[in-house]
């Protein structure tokens, strides 16, 4: 009898049933992880495979791919992404998986086999795991470790369906190598020497040039928040139409600040507080911030005595000392800075000329100044010298005074900031006497001297601001200037002119003592 053929239907339906199908029933995390092993351990086999027979390793690829992905599973796509491929990165056949395992695909010939390098383990780190009934998700770090204990990590997306027979089967892989150590020859993100230096180099200057934007009237609160935007590696503060982005609530820091002479509290975790050190201001949390970068310093140096270099990172140990412009005053300390590399995309597309110059997209992520013990320069062989006043810092000093009431009465400073930046009450006990204040006449404190100058203060109700008033210079005309051990007395006069046209003289002794770090 002749034979029925069979229609193509019924075969598809015969096929059909030989084919495992997807099944969507929960895939737990630990059968994810068990689904990873195995994968590790079938990988370490082709590995030692390709090495002993690499004719007889595509047999083994064929038969690793086919056992844990799920080509076969009947209702589930398979897309592979292998680290190293380039020309064609996604795989969506067998053959291309094996390939880029173990090399040899006509159509791939970019494949050299990454499971054929003389791998000793495979280790899986998860940052996540994703479910969603039939479909789980991996995401995390594969690392592959050679023989000689090198490591080489990889990003991963790895997802898992279920088939018939309930096994865990891949159906996605997705790997890519981290950004950081990509070979990318339009970007070196190999940190050198001379960058650090040029970074370190380009934070004194930049401090040095606030100031002297400030000493000019000049915008010098402008160019402060273009240094910390630019050098520091704080997050955006604004997005592209201006409008402020508000950071979520305890947000670990980008940026660790220790000044070296800050009061508590010591540690500036935010923008606003690094600003507030570098230039004064009203806030409350830091009253005792004077304005490090407006003490006219002209010239800065350091000396390294360290450095570590790793892809986009490095820290620097050293010296540091800035100079003031009176040719004496000096600061010196020690600092450990770390900085980062900023990825091309995160620098702002509007930095030109002296801002995108070698060395400085490296960011600061930490920066921690100190002073040596007690603020004296350590000389090992004896005892330490104390900071020493002349007559020409004690002149400087009473510029120094006279300048500031100018600004507090344009409004260009506060009250806070020339008591901050003349008097000692931040470091030691200081008397004010007021010439026109009779309740106290005195002033021991740091809010009394503010409110003698500023006013408005409920327990000193008889002040009415000195410095508010329209004063349009200030001078003093010394008679005799007593130096001493690490104090000076200047008697003398000022001289004080209003915009209107009247004058005002007044005998002074101001007692002059060196700051807390020598100025």
């Amino acid at each position: 009898t002749a034979c029925r053929s069979r229609s193509p239907l019924g075969r598809r339906a015969e096929a059909e049933e030989r084919v495992p199908e997807a099944v969507d029933e929960l895939i737990t995390p630990g059968e994810i992880e068990q689904a990873q092993k195995a994968w590790g351990e079938s990988f370490l086999q082709l590995s030692a495979k390709c090495r002993a027979d690499r004719a007889a390793a595509g047999t083994a690829a064929q038969e690793l791919v086919e056992r844990l992905y799920a080509f076969d599973v009947l209702g589930a796509e398979v897309i592979v992404r292998p680290p190293q491929a380039c020309a064609k990165p996604f795989r969506q056949t067998i053959a291309g998986v094996v390939s880029s395992l173990v090399g040899g695909g006509e159509e791939f010939p970019e494949d050299t086999g990454f499971a054929c390098a003389a791998w000793s383990q495979v280790n899986f780190d998860n940052v996540g795991i994703g479910v969603e009934l039939g479909q789980a998700f991996a995401t995390g770090y594969s690392r592959f470790v050679d023989e000689e204990g090198n490591e080489t990590a990889v990003e991963h997306t790895i997802g898992y369906v279920r088939d018939g027979a309930l096994r865990v089967r891949i159906n996605v892989y997705f790997a890519s190598v981290p950004f950081w150590s990509a070979v990318d020859d339009a970007q070196n993100l190999d940190i050198t020497p001379e960058e650090v230096e040029q970074a370190i180099q380009h934070w004194g200057d930049s401090i040095i040039s606030i100031g002297q934007r400030y000493a000019r009237r000049w915008d010098y609160q402008g160019r402060t928040y273009r240094f910390l935007e630019t050098a520091y590696l704080y997050p955006p503060r604004y997005g592209p139409g201006g409008e402020p982005i508000e950071r979520p609530p305890g947000e670990p820091p980008s940026v660790i600040f220790k000044p070296a002479d800050a009061a508590r509290p010591h540690f500036r975790l935010s923008f606003d507080s690094t600003l507030s050190y570098l230039v004064g201001g009203e806030s409350q949390e830091f009253p005792a911030d004077s304005g490090f970068a407006l003490r006219g310093w002209s010239k800065f140096t350091f000396t390294t005595a360290g450095t570590i270099l790793q892809p986009r990172h490095a820290w620097a140990m050293g010296d540091y000392s800035f100079q003031h412009s009176d040719g004496v005053s000096a600061v010196a300390g020690q600092f450990t800075i770390g900085l980062v590399r900023a990825s091309a995309g995160e620098d702002d597309p509007a930095l030109v000329g002296e801002d995108s110059e070698a060395g400085r997209r490296l960011r600061i992520a930490a920066l921690h100044l100190s002073y040596p013990h007690d603020g004296a320069s350590q000389d090992w062989g004896g005892a330490a010298v104390e900071p020493t006043l002349c007559a020409d810092g004690v002149e400087e000093a009473q510029r120094r005074w006279a300048r500031m009431l100018m600004e507090v009465c344009s409004g260009y400073r506060s009250a806070a900031q020339l008591v901050d930046n003349t008097y000692a009450y931040t470091f030691r006990p200081t008397v004010l006497k007021a010439p026109d204040a009779r309740h106290p006449a005195f002033r021991t404190s740091r809010e009394g001297a503010i409110s003698y100058f500023a006013g408005g203060d409920a327990h000193f109700p008889e002040d009415t601001g000195f410095a508010t008033e329209a004063w349009k210079s200030a001078a003093f005309e010394n008679e005799r200037v007593v130096i001493g051990e690490g104090q000076a007395f200047a008697i003398g006069s000022l001289f004080l002119e209003k915009a209107g046209g009247g004058q005002r003289r007044g005998g002074v002794i101001p007692r002059l003592l060196p700051g807390p770090r020598g100025g």
